[in-house]
């Protein structure tokens, strides 16, 4: 889902975007649910009715908070992994 609204930072733009084309990019990153998620955006967003004063503002913000999180679940997995490997190394100090 980050990748999405990094691309397409407004429903507008999600909108604009072919079930295909959402299907496919959402399929190269999880390939059992990205057909599933793409019909689900482009349900959702055929039952929006009602367009929320600053909508267009969040397409400024969205792109730049989907970045720093997926930033942050990088860094945070960068952690994990090391930590995992200071808890091997004191526990099989051998291996």
């Amino acid at each position: 889902m980050l990748d999405l609204l990094e691309r397409y930072s407004s429903p507008t733009a999600l909108a604009a975007t072919s079930k295909k084309t959402l299907a496919n990019r959402q399929t190269k990153l999880a390939p059992r649910m990205g057909k599933r998620f793409a019909a689900e955006i482009v349900q959702a967003l055929g039952e929006q009715t009602v367009v929320a004063p600053g909508t267009q503002t969040a397409t400024v913000v969205m792109p730049s908070l989907a970045k720093q999180f997926a930033a942050l679940l990088q860094q945070r997995d960068g952690v994990a992994s090391e930590a995992e490997r200071l808890v091997r190394a004191t526990l099989f100090p051998c291996s």
